[in-house]
């Protein structure tokens, strides 16, 4: 399963000065006062002070977008995207009253909130967040200008899940249009583009196609950011993943490898893109028939997920039809049973009965009962599967 990236807007370059000039100015007084003791305050004296101080930076956070633009980043670097959500929000509410509803800053609060509905599943939120940012950056800027990139790239990632594959291709492209007229063919964004669109046809089961884009993504990648990058990481996940789909299981694991060592150095081990990444050996091994270590690594990326994502995710229901495959292998139907049903539960929450992927349990269920000896049962399945 490859993990998907995401266009991040710009910022500029004084985004991470939150405290305007009078806080600084406070705080400066303080320190230097206090640590020279060229004053010696009264106990009173000291605690007004530290209040007042303490009143300026709050004043200045209530008002600051960036202030919880950057506390919604660091929470999404670590996985917590309910704080994260809070977070952006309260971005969103502080721009829209500051600069309306249509202006270009409430426009990025909309694709950042997009890009964690997207990371929890919840792909209705994350298409309207999406279509909100992209309506904005086109009504200031004009059509198919590049502050859009990234609202494409992530209604793209969208319709993938959705697997509305046409319409995916289509932004995809959009958005690697945009940024290869932006910075022409060596940056990041056009790197990002190329390695989304050979994820889609990875899901398409076009792994030739997909690697074309892989590889065109991975030395700009390697070039701009190096190789102890997240997105290059998430390069090598998505070659690995192409190459074990076609059967390549030695160049998989290498490139497997490669992107693990590197998210586990960025994110530590307790973060879904390691999970991923561990789940995909999983699905390595299982092929290669050595189903003790594929269960282990299945194991190991559902304890990840658990502690990270609500219980219905999808990353979680992967995690459950795979074991479940391994427990049918063994004959142990009942258990398989046991996660199939998981399984099927949240795809149907989250992706509805007709996704391919809802199906796709469907059948299985049917084949485990059918293999139990209950055929009346598993030709119920088998026909909600069609």
């Amino acid at each position: 399963m490859p993990h998907d990236e995401i266009v991040r807007q710009r910022r500029g370059y004084g985004d991470f000065c939150f405290l305007r000039k009078t806080d600084c100015y406070y705080i400066f007084l303080y320190t230097f006062v206090y640590n020279k003791k060229e004053i010696k305050m009264k106990k009173v004296a000291y605690i007004f002070f530290l209040t007042f101080t303490f009143l300026m930076i709050q004043s200045c956070k209530s008002k600051d977008y960036k202030y919880y633009n950057e506390l919604g980043s660091i929470y999404d670097k670590k996985a917590d995207y309910g704080k994260a959500l809070e977070n952006y929000n309260k971005a969103l509410d502080i721009c829209e009253k500051l600069y309306g509803k249509e202006d270009s800053l409430s426009a990025n609060e909309y694709f950042y909130l997009a890009t964690i509905y997207y990371k929890q599943d919840n792909f209705e939120k994350a298409n309207q967040c999406g279509v909100k940012s992209l309506e904005i950056y086109e009504k200031s800027f004009g059509k198919y200008n590049y502050s859009a990139s990234g609202s494409y790239n992530i209604l793209a990632m969208v319709y993938t899940k959705e697997a509305d594959y046409s319409k995916a291709i289509q932004y995809f492209k959009i958005a690697l249009n945009i940024s290869e007229k932006k910075f022409g063919g060596n940056s990041s964004s056009v790197a990002i583009c190329n390695s989304n669109i050979g994820g889609l046809y990875s899901t398409m089961k076009e792994y030739d196609t997909a690697q074309i884009y892989n590889f065109r993504a991975l030395p700009i990648y390697e070039k701009v950011l190096g190789e102890n990058n997240e997105y290059t990481a998430t390069c090598y996940n998505n070659i690995g993943l192409c190459y074990q789909d076609m059967g390549d299981f030695d160049n998989a694991i290498v490139y497997y490898n490669k992107a693990l060592t590197v998210k586990e150095n960025i994110f530590g081990y307790d973060h879904p893109a390691v999970g991923e990444i561990i789940l995909n050996i999983g699905v390595l091994y299982l092929k290669k028939k050595d189903y003790d270590k594929a269960l282990l690594n299945y194991n190991k990326a559902l304890v990840i997920f658990e502690k990270v994502y609500d219980k219905d995710n999808l990353s979680i229901a992967i995690c459950f039809n795979n074991i479940a495959r391994i427990h049918a292998i063994n004959g142990d139907y009942d258990k398989a049973l046991e996660f199939l049903n998981k399984a099927l539960g949240i795809r149907e929450k989250l992706l509805g009965v007709n996704h391919p992927n809802t199906k796709e349990i469907y059948e299985s269920i049917g084949n485990a009962y059918i293999a139990k000896g209950e055929k009346a049962k598993g030709e119920q399945y088998l026909e909600k599967a069609k």
